[in-house]
């Protein structure tokens, strides 16, 4: 679905249709509830529980968009809006339509998770938000870099709203920590949940949740659509019509 002036980050970030395994224990699904652990950081880096924020929700039902987030900058992301992933450039759309259309009766909540794997592409060191300690310049620069250009989406009208931050890619991270991170780096039961069991990319991102204020997920979540890549991996799984009639049938039986 994407023409031919997305081919160059197409080329350098085919990212997010990388093949890869799913051994965390825990995939949360309709009827699950978010563990109150769950955080979040904003753009200084403060921690925020994913369900204090939904708590302090004016409303009763909320969107929660997990995403790749800014491109570090880098000048082949120009395309998709700054973003690092293509499908979550084209996902983005539907996000701004929910939030014109539904934005005084759900509320939304946008997570920006950073190319863990695949830094070196756009400037940065190999596996510098896994590997290097939080203190170390040359993740505080990527850090700074993925913040900023995240922030930069948000400006330029790619982003609807100004996003929360997973930057050590704990909602859906593919394997045990112990293999993949800093062995300093603490393990938690629902890191990985966010995942789909059977999610075959490396990132698994984007996807869209639906969720009531005390994290209770209302239905499966939106998640699946691949529009770049080889031509045998492209699918669309779930399209805007799909996100508006679940919240439409949510809103009216909720009154």
């Amino acid at each position: 679905m994407y023409n031919t002036t997305f081919l160059g980050l197409a080329l350098l970030l085919i990212t997010c249709s990388i093949a890869a395994g799913a051994d965390n224990d825990q995939h949360y699904g309709s009827g699950s509830r978010i563990a109150s652990q769950v955080v979040v950081q904003d753009r200084a880096g403060n921690p925020h529980g994913l369900t204090q924020l939904l708590a302090r929700s004016s409303h009763n039902l909320n969107v929660i968009f997990i995403f790749g987030g800014g491109g570090l900058g880098h000048e082949n992301t120009t395309e998709t809006g700054g973003l690092w992933c293509p499908d979550s450039y084209a996902d983005s759309k539907i996000l701004r339509a929910l939030v014109e259309k539904y934005q005084n009766r759900v509320g939304f909540i946008s997570v920006a998770v950073p190319p863990v794997y695949h830094s070196q592409r756009l400037g940065y060191p190999e596996r510098v938000f896994l590997d290097t300690t939080e203190h170390a310049v040359q993740y505080q620069k990527a850090k700074q870099a993925f913040i900023d250009s995240t922030e930069a989406a948000v400006a330029n009208g790619t982003l609807p709203l100004a996003p929360y931050y997973d930057l050590d890619f704990n909602f859906l991270i593919t394997q045990p920590q112990s293999e993949l991170r800093r062995a300093s780096y603490p393990q938690q039961a629902w890191h990985g949940a966010f995942r789909a069991a059977d999610e075959t990319q490396h990132y698994g991102v984007p996807n869209f949740w639906l969720v009531d204020n005390s994290g209770f997920i209302v239905v499966q979540p939106f998640r699946g659509n691949v529009y770049h890549g080889d031509s045998s991996n492209l699918k669309l799984e779930y399209a805007l019509e799909d996100v508006t009639t679940a919240i439409e049938t949510l809103l009216k039986a909720r009154g």
